[in-house]
């Protein structure tokens, strides 16, 4: 999950409708959104569990790991 998550480039942090929300190109996703993502040829889908300023938080599985924001 930690190599998984590394490689996501959110384009951005917004709040919309009081709740924050990140970017990846297209896609907005808020707390409680899933992700699907192909990552070293396998495709997985991560539940985003917590965004705030400067933090996200991952969820695959009962796995989370929560990185910086870029």
């Amino acid at each position: 999950l930690q190599a998984i998550a590394q490689s996501l480039k959110p384009g951005g942090y917004i709040v919309i409708g009081g709740q924050p929300s990140l970017s990846f190109g297209q896609k907005r996703v808020k707390a409680g959104n899933t992700l699907t993502i192909t990552f070293e040829g396998n495709q997985y889908t991560l539940e985003v569990v917590n965004i705030d300023r400067t933090t996200f938080t991952l969820r695959l599985n009962r796995e989370e790991f929560t990185r910086t924001i870029k």
